[in-house]
């Protein structure tokens, strides 16, 4: 897929609010255009970080989820449940094959892709949110892959590092915000450090001594990049 593959919706937005999404000083807001990885092991709450980064933006701005592992009704019920989850500018690429939904017809809020290899529909389905969405967007875009790790049980590494050279280019160009996780316990370092390498800033969680979860942000000059509780 091509970087002409996801020529579309533009935004006029500057910066991207946070708030105390992730709660680390220094990491309230982002410039349009920045990609953002969320790394961590299972369980540490990946999934529901992303949405709620995606819904922060939701009274203004649009929402895209690329989802290869749960569902698009599913999906849309979970970010509803977040603290800010608008499901009217909420839009979503299914391309979990479950059920035969790739041959399910598209609805306005959720397209539907036949499998997670299939990396090309992948971008036809994200090309068909943002012309639904409209050609310029007031309130930016928050464009989302949920997540990688699932994508590279069905492609080669190669081929989603290209595509997601793609889409994280695409962000920058159009000044979106974009967001992705990624679990490196799956993963060979290199590799994972190989996809990190397209990111502007990586939120890293883990699972702290004692219980509980811990977050830093890594690539943001105003945030420390100790760890903190949340």
């Amino acid at each position: 897929m091509s970087s002409d593959g996801l020529q579309g919706a533009v935004t006029d937005t500057e910066t991207y609010h946070i708030g105390d999404t992730v709660p680390v000083a220094g990491f309230d807001t982002v410039p349009a255009g920045t990609n953002i990885l969320i790394s961590g092991a299972p369980m540490l709450g990946k999934r529901r970080l992303a949405l709620e980064l995606l819904a922060d933006g939701a009274e203004s701005g649009h929402a895209i989820a690329v989802t290869p592992d749960t569902d698009g009704d599913r999906l849309r019920t979970a970010y509803e449940g977040t603290t800010h989850g608008n499901l009217e500018r909420f839009h979503t690429v299914d391309c979990t094959g479950a059920t035969g939904k790739g041959s399910m017809d598209d609805t306005e809020t959720i397209k539907y892709v036949g499998s997670p290899g299939d990396l090309t529909g992948i971008g036809v389905g994200i090309v068909k949110c943002t012309r639904d969405i409209g050609h310029e967007i007031d309130g930016g875009l928050r464009l989302s892959v949920l997540s990688l790790s699932t994508i590279l049980q069905y492609a080669n590494n190669q081929r989603v590092f290209n595509f997601l050279h793609t889409i994280t280019g695409r962000v920058s160009a159009a000044d979106y915000l974009g967001i992705a996780t990624i679990d490196p316990t799956t993963q060979d370092t290199q590799e994972v450090n190989t996809l990190t390498s397209l990111f502007d800033a990586v939120v890293e969680l883990r699972e702290a001594d004692g219980g509980g979860r811990e977050v830093r942000v890594v690539g943001v000059p105003d945030a420390p990049r100790t760890w903190v509780s949340f």
